[in-house]
């Protein structure tokens, strides 16, 4: 399913000879390669099982520059103990990998992945790679990345701020010449004899050139550029990114004088930049133009982040940023950049992030900005990430003659977003969807990004939870953390009906609902009842609207907050699990549960994802229920829960849907996340016979590290939803046949 990126990208890496050859690192969602000839990028490690979902952070990237087909990623999302971590070792450019195991954690999801490349190939021995790590130094393989070994001669040994390292560059020039920047030292240490011995570089930035608050950190180099002109260029920042970073600098150091010149980019005190604040990131140049690069700011805050031209070695700079937003459109806020629309082509209209205030059709020109990448091949082609996208333009010169140049979205084939919620009701739009930091969406179409952008009237931040009444389908519901409070209405969860086309919120929240993503939000299937059950509060059970949220009542007879979920067929009957009992309001019209398992079920066990404990309401049929419950299995119900089977052929259930039944059936199909017989292992599956026996229907080199949810389609047979947390969402389909939406 087509949105477009949706996160954070930190890094872009080309490759210096070979056109078009382009690699992108997310955060949490892999690593892509540009396809110059389809025109998106190609997703690189989707072959992850589960077990190995933490390979799909790449930490850091590094190519040969002498061999364009190899390819190696630092891989590593979290520091977390018992975790995976290692180097992806390719030889034809990430169709195909060998893995080997790192000696050291990494952290492609921690604080700190803002830095540059911790990874790199040596440019005069292709077999040697160095990698400046988070916690244990610097560390060298000379076996292609196979084995790894610590450079004890380094000064940083050990790092306890969990950050250490921040950027490995060789000199592509000189033989035996290597920098190192250190965020723990806050100093560059430098080689001329492969690594032999190190000293830090004489008269680097030690202080701050202007006024900081008590406390800042020294300055710290972030990443590091050797233009042609022979010098070493250096942006700064206080902290490591990409959640705080207060002050920066750039800085241009002589190899051969030892001189260091600030060439820091002007305040833009038109734009309402009084003070120093935000750091500098990212850096690129021209290897074939001397003195020109360009470098970005971080985290400064209105105005958004900027990139910055120099075609002269820093002596004067050009703010595209600025540039951009002065040729006709001078931004929604004061203060803030904004594209011009005759200067910018958006495939990805969610960009806007929901304003309606005119004029419309724009988007903010960028923050989170580390990922910067002058392409060494077309000098006119400058790229940079944001934390939601990468914008890209093919007449960077035009900025000499004093135009502005035009922007485009170079990020298709990326999807990054973390899903928390699916429905697919059984009329209209066949998905919409809740991600994190970008709301959701209403997706009418499987190959392009919604065209009505991300849910408004209120914008979200975060939706966590949604439903549709099941005989009322445009009766649709969300909860979730807002981009804005309102003290006159409960912007934490919203209305349709008309299929999620339009939206209102409601008038009031229930009690507790108003914190964190608002908690988990039910509607009956007549579309009249509404059941949220709120994010915090202990004593705050399931609440209960009849009047489209103006007030709420709160139910009785749970023991503790457990999330209720609707019948599909049967108005006003919610279902509840927890603590080893099913509850049900069948006979109190909707507000009091009482338990009506005839037996103890078992409790949740181990999970992989956010579906265990989760109930799966069958929508052609009342009372027929799934339960996964992660690694005790899956239970299936015919009468609303009163009796259960557990199925034997499955040990383990990570999450369920139902969806339509085989041309001819009545019974609909069955999707488990989860492990089943005869296949035993850890994959998606269907099933036609109510799970009297499983197909598996994604292979080995479709895992994409295990979903986080599943949902079905309940009107075109075979076709499952998978909602990932950081690819975004993955359709299945029975093949050949692609069904239309």
């Amino acid at each position: 399913m087509r949105i477009v990126a949706g996160g954070y990208i930190p890094g872009l890496v080309a490759h210096p000879t070979e056109a078009g050859l382009i690699y992108a690192r997310t955060d949490i969602g892999s690593a892509y390669r540009w396809s110059p000839g389809v025109g998106q990028w190609i997703p690189l490690t989707d072959y992850h099982s589960p077990a190995m979902y933490n390979l799909n952070g790449p930490e850091s990237i590094a190519l040969d520059p002498n061999d364009p087909n190899r390819l190696y990623i630092a891989a590593g999302m979290y520091t977390c103990s018992g975790c995976p971590f290692s180097f992806l070792a390719s030889q034809d450019r990430g169709a195909t990998f060998q893995e080997y195991t790192a000696p050291f954690p990494m952290g492609a999801n921690n604080d700190g992945r803002a830095a540059g490349e911790r990874l790199a190939v040596n440019p005069f021995n292709s077999s040697e790679l160095l990698m400046g790590t988070r916690n244990r130094g610097l560390w060298k393989s000379s076996d292609y990345a196979q084995t790894w070994q610590q450079v004890t001669g380094f000064p940083v040994q050990n790092s306890t701020d969990g950050f250490g390292l921040q950027w490995v560059l060789y000199d592509p020039a000189n033989s035996g010449t290597i920098y190192v920047g250190s965020y723990t030292n806050a100093s560059i240490y430098a080689t001329t004899d492969n690594g032999q011995t190190w000293a830090a570089l004489s008269g680097q930035p030690t202080s701050w050139p202007f006024s900081v608050s008590n406390g800042t950190k020294s300055p710290a180099p972030v990443r590091a550029v050797l233009n042609p002109d022979g010098n070493l260029y250096v942006t700064y920042g206080d902290q490591p990114g990409p959640n705080t970073m207060n002050y920066g600098l750039v800085e241009k150091y002589n190899p051969s004088t030892n001189a260091w010149t600030n060439v820091t980019p002007p305040l833009d005190r038109a734009g309402g930049e009084s003070s120093a604040r935000g750091g500098f990131n990212g850096v690129s140049q021209d290897p074939r133009r001397p003195g020109t690069l360009v470098v970005s700011t971080f985290n400064r805050w209105y105005p958004v982040d900027s990139i910055y031209l120099t075609r002269d070695g820093g002596a004067t700079w050009v703010d595209l940023g600025r540039m951009t937003s002065q040729s006709g459109f001078a931004g929604l806020n004061a203060g803030n950049y904004y594209f011009n629309p005759s200067v910018f082509s958006a495939t990805a209209p969610w960009l806007t992030f929901g304003n309606t205030s005119p004029p419309t059709g724009s988007a903010k020109f960028g923050w989170w900005i580390s990922a910067l990448l002058l392409d060494p091949t077309n000098p006119d082609h400058l790229m940079f990430a944001t934390g939601a996208t990468i914008y890209a333009t093919d007449n960077l010169s035009a900025v000499d003659k004093g135009a502005a140049p035009r922007w485009y979205v170079q990020a298709s084939g990326i999807e990054e977003t973390a899903v928390l919620a699916l429905i697919s009701p059984t009329s209209g739009v066949h998905l919409l969807s809740g991600v994190g930091d970008i709301g959701g969406f209403r997706h009418d179409e499987l190959g392009s990004s919604p065209l009505a952008g991300m849910y408004t009237n209120p914008v979200a931040t975060t939706v966590g939870s949604m439903d549709w009444a099941g005989q009322s389908p445009q009766v649709v519901v969300r909860a979730q953390s807002p981009n804005a409070t309102s003290n006159s209405v409960c912007n934490y969860g919203a209305y349709s009906s008309d299929g999620g086309s339009t939206w209102a919120p409601f008038p009031a929240c229930a009690t507790g609902a108003n914190s964190g993503n608002g908690g988990a939000i039910a509607v009956d299937a007549g579309g009249t009842m509404l059941a949220w059950s709120p994010a915090t509060g202990s004593a705050n059970r399931p609440q209960i609207s009849t009047d489209s949220g103006v007030t709420w009542t709160a139910t009785t007879g749970l023991p503790a907050r457990y999330n209720a979920v609707a019948d599909k067929v049967t108005p006003k009957l919610f279902y509840a699990y927890g603590g080893g009992a099913f509850f049900s309001t069948q006979s109190s019209g909707g507000t009091t549960f009482a338990a009506v398992n005839s037996g103890a079920l078992p409790s949740n066990g181990s999970c992989n994802g956010s579906g265990c404990g989760v109930i799966a309401a069958n929508f052609a049929r009342a009372g027929d229920l799934w339960l996964p419950l992660g690694s005790n299995g899956l239970l299936h119900s015919t009468d609303g829960g009163v009796t259960w089977n557990k199925l034997a052929n499955v040990s383990w259930a990570n999450s369920v849907a139902v969806g339509a039944a085989p041309p001819g059936s009545d019974v609909q199909s069955v999707f488990l996340y989860g492990t089943a017989s005869p296949a035993g292992v850890m994959a998606i599956y269907r099933s036609d016979d109510n799970g009297a026996s499983w197909q598996r229907i994604n292979d080995d080199r479709h895992q994409y590290g295990g979903p986080t949810l599943i949902q079905a389609d309940p009107r075109v047979w075979g076709r499952v939803y998978l909602g990932m947390n950081g690819r975004g969402i993955i359709y299945g389909e029975i093949t050949p046949r692609v069904q239309p939406f």
